[in-house]
């Protein structure tokens, strides 16, 4: 028998006439996995979306927020601070931040500050780690030290600050500071802090303050009194009352988190959403259990009890072949029409009397109840929904069926950007009612001071 090859090459048949349709079917198979598993792989190495830590509220002079690349930006009102970022205030700057925990900082003048991490959810794995590595700032916790108050500290290169409901002002002096002996300091207005360092941990109730020193060997301690470094920025009278408002309003903030994050879509992430990206799966479960994605096969992958389509030209021919059905408008992936609705029939109308002025007399040998006039809906019985009819049954209004994952992450965002419109209104409000009450005090101490300096003079 003469060897198929044998002969010159004009004669000898293409490699690619040996398969058969159903050869070339499982190849292209293989060709369209291996594409998904890289498309997969690419998005598993992808970095996950960056976390928004808080909001900027007030900005005035310098400014500038650095991420881990080094790139810098000038933010305005409004712009979120993310995750890894590092706050950087020169001699005229000043930023306040509402944070995502309804906390609220108050970053002061030539200070550096880095939100190492942060995530703020309403749950046990709540966190808010920051690096003060110079600088000083004001803050106002929210509801992390409350669910999670081992998760949230302020570290310097000396000692490690951690509270609890509390409104504070740390501040890191460097070496040659003409400020004060180096080292950390932490003032207490309200709540309690616990300053920590290698030799031990000292606690600081309200009005006081305590220092932890650059030298080895030297134990943290409660000072005498204040330091005068400690004064307030042009801007200090906007957080007056700040505290007290921050905790009327936290476990209702506290509540709505947890309750946008049970709505479908809360798990996908965008940088304005202020949310990590660690209940993505959760949302797309969710969505799969609805019912509303089918179930695809893929080319050239056999499905028990379906033919398989030709995908590849020339095999049309292939036994088990199929045509594409008529509703399908990719080969290979075949679509099955809807089937037409069936609207219900209408119940019999009832029987005409004999004359237009004699009405047809009730039948009381039965116990039913008469039927309702021709023409009138049936009235409903007490305690029955609205919708349901009397003689029981489905509602009459279909349920809706869930939407696709972006209209629920439409409305997931537009939720989120009502309930922060909301915040950002109400805290408008509550500083126009601090800044009324307080505007006798505010005058009293400009008197003060006048009168202070003219005796000076």
């Amino acid at each position: 028998m003469k060897h198929p090859l044998a002969g010159p090459p004009s004669a000898r048949p293409r490699a690619a006439a040996v398969l058969d349709p159903a050869a070339r079917q499982f190849h292209a198979g293989l060709w369209l996995l291996a594409l998904a598993f890289a498309l997969w792989a690419l998005s598993a190495n992808a970095e996950p979306p960056p976390v928004v830590a808080g909001r900027v509220d007030l900005v005035t002079g310098d400014v500038r927020f650095i991420d881990a690349a080094k790139k810098n930006r000038r933010p305005a009102k409004g712009d979120p601070v993310l995750s890894g970022e590092t706050i950087v205030s020169g001699r005229d700057g000043e930023v306040h931040l509402t944070m995502e925990d309804s906390g609220y900082l108050a970053v002061r003048p030539n200070t550096q500050l880095k939100v190492v991490d942060y995530r703020a959810m309403g749950d046990k794995e709540d966190r808010s780690i920051l690096r003060l590595i110079e600088g000083t700032f004001r803050s106002i916790t929210g509801w992390i030290p409350r669910v999670s108050p081992r998760s949230y500290r302020i570290e310097t290169i000396t000692a490690t600050i951690g509270v609890r409901g509390t409104d504070h002002e740390p501040m890191f002096l460097p070496k040659g500071s003409p400020l004060g002996p180096p080292g950390t300091y932490d003032k207490v207005n309200e709540g309690e802090t616990s300053l920590e360092d290698k030799s031990g941990v000292v606690y600081i109730p309200p009005n006081t303050a305590g220092y932890s020193s650059l030298q080895d060997g030297v134990r943290a301690r409660l000072l005498e009194r204040i330091p005068d470094f400690f004064k307030g920025t042009p801007n200090e009278n906007l957080l007056s009352g700040k505290h007290k408002s921050i905790q009327e309003r936290l476990q209702e903030r506290l509540d709505e988190r947890l309750r946008l994050n049970q709505e479908p879509g809360a798990g996908q992430t965008e940088p304005r959403s202020g949310v990590s990206g660690e209940k993505v799966e959760q949302g797309l479960e969710s969505g799969a259990k609805g019912g509303a994605v089918p179930e695809i096969p893929l080319p050239g992958v056999a499905v028990p009890g379906a033919a398989i389509p030709a995908i590849l030209p020339g095999a049309a021919g292939a036994a088990g072949a199929a045509v594409p059905p008529v509703g399908g408008v990719v080969p290979g992936i075949p679509i099955p029409e809807a089937a037409p609705a069936v609207a219900p029939a209408a119940p019999p109308a009832p029987p005409a009397p004999s004359s237009p002025l004699a009405a047809p007399a009730p039948d009381k040998s039965s116990s039913a109840p008469p039927a309702a006039p021709a023409g009138r809906p049936e009235s409903r019985k007490p305690g029955l929904p609205r919708g349901a009819p009397a003689t029981g049954g489905a509602p009459a209004v279909k349920p809706e069926a869930p939407g696709d994952p972006a209209d629920r992450q439409r409305a997931y965002d537009n939720r989120r950007r009502e309930l922060q419109s909301d915040h950002r209104g109400q805290y408008e409000r509550d500083r126009d009612t601090d800044l009324n009450r307080d505007a006798d005090r505010v005058r009293e101490a400009d008197r003060v001071e006048s009168r202070r300096r003219r005796e000076q003079r």
